[in-house]
């Protein structure tokens, strides 16, 4: 009996970390406007939701995870957590180009 009720708390607390983790990270994605690698700010234009202007959102990469520095116009994708009036990234992706068919 003690072993099962070991097994069914193992197994409540197991969920509790992934849960706790996987809501960590707000997600952003959209269009660079522009990466700054002095102060290691990204500025980004997400897309808009249904007849709205574009939203402007301004991240702190300084200890973000990134492949490489974003270029204006690419593709990306932020995970960024709030830190008061502050969004630092915690992952920089960028989308891969698509080539254009004929």
């Amino acid at each position: 009996m003690r072993n099962k009720l070991f097994v069914c708390a193992l197994c409540l607390a197991t969920c509790l970390f992934f849960a706790a983790n996987s809501i960590a990270a707000e997600v952003a994605e959209g269009k660079c406007l522009e990466f700054n690698a002095a102060t290691k700010t990204l500025k980004l234009e997400e897309a808009a939701k249904k007849d709205a202007a574009p939203v402007t959102s301004e991240f702190d990469c300084s200890a973000a995870k990134m492949a490489a520095a974003p270029a204006a116009g690419d593709m990306v994708k932020v995970s960024y957590n709030v830190e008061g009036t502050v969004k630092k990234a915690v992952e920089v992706a960028i989308a891969p180009k698509q080539e254009k068919k004929k």
